[in-house]
């Protein structure tokens, strides 16, 4: 068989053409601090704090930008009609003090003041949560509370305008809850009494909530400078309102920001929270949300690889387009995810590819259960959904596409939550499930794309050591069946109109496993020559991930690399070579 790339295949080494830089196996190659705003990425994008995150320093952490500061109803009008601002006042300071950015948060729902209920003529509903503390909730529909939390809301941007300038310049906007907490369901657990039943997605909560919007847009509409309003709605009506109403107001995509490659992920992208890395109908969208579940005690997912956990957990949001990342103040210290931090900081809210300090591909396989064409049926077993669910209920499924998927570093870890989802589900997972239902299929990334992933490579799993963030996922070649070069398009925009032409140089960075003493090649679209090699790396069975920058001055990157890619991938003998990312950066040396 005739390999691709027939000239690489030599004996010894190749030429190095270009200045290739060697980094140690555990740096990035981001650069410090995020890069000053560019107009199409306002600067507080990027890794925030949540729930205590105003204690955190900022020194040290270039890549934190801000914190949700958060207080209650019950605390800031512990009487009718009398304010006592005192705990938020206090965590502001220290927000801007620390030079952050903030976003505020004033919660009611299970966190009312008695007195609404004592005085206020607001009947209470008793759930059946397990916490006691968070039973007790108003029957949000009774008309005696709108009036008393439309209060509430309008006295809170009052107070919010009063501020003096050095903190008021750092409060970015505020999050507008509709039910018990910032979710916008209205109950923790279910009513002892059923006359008090919301369903979520019923009519009675659905009007309650699409009511409230308009309360807190004109409680804000006059600030100045203004503040951006995230709501999160129960269902795509409230999203489509919002839409039509509110068109510059955020959303938080709480499902997305758990953590990746959980059943159903897809449906969420596809109709509760669809991507938002792109304008859509005309109108930028932006969110935030937290992963919130990184502390729990005990064998979990999380904590089954955490360095893998939160560095994947970055690629997806980066991927679907969130522009803040809130984290918990215990993961924002642990110097083990600075870097991901650091790279998620990077690149989060660049919505446009002419705009964005890099393009980049993480290389990943997701075996999803449910796509029947890639596993059939009479192999590995029917689907077998419950009527019009997206997933798949046959466990005997999962495990024979693990096991089809086993020398490549696939598994199962906890074969109870195979057929379950829900972010309830994550929190009970006990380890890593490398087969799922409706997820996302393939690599993550931003601008960059690989071509035909399947077809020119192979999907590897829990790849090198659990101190590298790198190896949850991979793709190698598979010389065996002829994968031995792997092609990447830059996206059309990236560089403005038409190729780039030598005008400027960028860098190219590469993330390998250094496992074996095979050799690999980068071949890019140069200037003078559309298969032009910048070098060769010779692996040295180390055992780590490493990865390689080069310095590229002559990139043309108009596609004209075979199938019409602009960087390649070869494999320059018969050894096998595992990748995780390509990323390609503005700037060069």
């Amino acid at each position: 068989m005739t390999h691709p790339f027939e000239p690489f295949r030599t004996p010894g080494r190749l030429p190095v053409l270009l200045v290739f830089a060697w980094l140690t196996p555990l740096a990035f190659s981001a650069e410090g601090a995020p890069k000053p705003a560019t107009p199409g990425r306002p600067d507080y994008c990027g890794v925030w704090g949540i729930w205590g995150g105003e204690k955190v320093s900022r020194e040290g952490r270039p890549w934190f930008k801000g914190v949700v500061v958060t207080t209650n109803w019950v605390s800031v009008e512990p009487q009718d009609g009398q304010y006592d601002w005192s705990s938020l006042d206090e965590k502001a300071r220290q927000v801007a003090g620390n030079g952050l950015y903030m976003m505020v948060l004033v919660y009611h729902g299970d966190k009312c003041p008695a007195w609404i209920y004592e005085s206020g003529g607001v009947p209470k509903v008793i759930t059946d949560a397990t916490n006691k503390k968070n039973s007790v909730h108003p029957y949000y529909i009774d008309p005696h509370y709108k009036p008393l939390l439309s209060r509430l809301i309008r006295a809170t941007a009052q107070h919010i305008a009063a501020y003096p300038p050095e903190i008021r310049s750092r409060i970015i906007g505020v999050q507008c809850p509709t039910g018990k907490s910032g979710d916008p369901q209205p109950y923790n657990g279910e009513p002892l009494d059923k006359k008090y039943d919301l369903p979520s997605h019923g009519k009675e909560w659905i009007d309650w909530t699409l009511g409230m919007f308009p309360v807190y847009r004109d409680a804000y509409k006059d600030m100045q400078p203004p503040l951006f309003l995230l709501f999160k709605g129960p269902n795509p009506d409230s999203n489509d309102w919002l839409m039509k109403n509110i068109p510059d107001s955020w959303r938080k995509p709480h499902a997305v920001a758990q953590g990746y490659s959980f059943n159903n992920e897809m449906e969420y992208v596809n109709e509760l929270y669809p991507l938002t890395r792109e304008e859509r109908n005309g109108v930028l969208i932006r969110t935030r949300g937290e992963l919130d579940n990184t502390e729990l005690r005990g064998k979990n997912w999380f904590n089954a690889a955490p360095v893998w956990n939160v560095y994947w957990s970055g690629l997806w949001v980066l991927t679907y387009g969130l522009d803040i990342w809130n984290q918990l103040p215990g993961v924002l210290e642990d110097d083990r995810f600075a870097p991901t931090f650091e790279f998620v900081s990077r690149y989060a809210g660049y919505k446009s590819p002419a705009d964005s300090p890099g393009a980049w591909v993480a290389l990943r396989d997701g075996l999803d259960a449910m796509d029947k064409e890639r596993f059939p049926e009479d192999r590995f077993g029917p689907v077998n959904a419950r009527g019009d669910s997206k997933l798949c209920t046959n466990e005997e499924r999962y495990k024979k596409i693990a096991e089809a998927n086993a020398p490549y570093g696939a598994a199962l870890d906890d074969l109870a939550h195979l057929t379950t989802a829900g972010l309830n589900v994550r929190r009970e997972l006990k380890g890593l499930n490398d087969v799922g239902s409706n997820l996302w299929p393939g690599n993550y990334g931003m601008f960059l794309t690989q071509d035909d992933p399947n077809g020119t490579s192979r999907g590897h799993w829990r790849v090198g050591p659990l101190d590298q963030p790198f190896g949850r996922y991979a793709r190698g070649f598979r010389h065996a069946e002829g994968k031995d070069a792997m092609r990447f398009r830059i996206d059309d925009g990236f560089f403005g109109e038409g190729p780039l032409g030598g005008k400027s140089a960028v860098k190219v960075r590469v993330v390998y496993f250094d496992q074996g003493h095979g050799r690999w090649a980068l071949v890019y679209d140069a200037v003078d020559n559309p298969q032009k090699t910048a070098g060769e790396v010779e692996k040295t069975d180390s055992g780590r991930w490493r990865e390689k920058i080069v310095s590229i001055a002559d990139g043309n990157f108009g596609h004209r690399c075979p199938h019409g890619a602009d960087l390649v991938l070869v494999n320059t003998d018969e050894e096998d070579d595992i990748f995780h990312m390509v990323e390609v950066m503005r700037g060069g040396e």
